[in-house]
């Protein structure tokens, strides 16, 4: 049995006003399931030697007067952009605390400046967002899909 449902002028222009607003709120649906993927997984790469580094990966949201909403992913230790990027030998201060019995890092070491070295860092924010980046049209698509619907 086939069924015809007839939809009024007044229908149609309620529909195709409140459409955009529609897919600006389920773009923003989809954007928050891509970055809660994009964290999951930096949590997963990101080296354990401490394990302060995973937990300090956090999503959040700003908005701003005027402006749309925005998720970011933002690593809060300090030495985060260091194992994502690496960086060049260097002098440190060896006034600085240690945070243990030895009280400074030149008492730690009997010297006065200490040459910082890295063996190797892990990159693991920028492959968690490759990884994740391939089924962001995916997400995209099925979140509009379900409010145009």
């Amino acid at each position: 049995m086939a069924r015809i449902v007839l939809i009024g002028d007044e229908e149609v222009k309620k529909y195709i006003f409140n459409l955009p607003k529609k897919i600006e709120k389920s773009l923003s649906k989809g954007n928050l399931i891509f970055m809660k993927n994009v964290k999951k997984s930096a949590k997963l790469r990101a080296p354990r030697h401490s394990g302060d580094l995973a937990d300090s990966i956090v999503l959040n949201l700003s908005k701003s007067k005027g402006k749309k909403k925005q998720w970011s992913i933002t690593v809060e230790s300090p030495y985060g952009i260091y194992q994502e990027l690496g960086f060049k030998p260097h002098y440190i201060n060896a006034g600085w605390t240690t945070k243990n019995s030895f009280g400074t890092v030149g008492n730690a070491f009997g010297w006065s400046f200490e040459v910082a070295r890295v063996s190797k860092n892990t990159p693991f924010l920028m492959p968690a967002f490759d990884a994740n980046i391939v089924s962001f049209d995916r997400i995209l698509n099925d979140t509009i899909d379900k409010e145009i619907k």
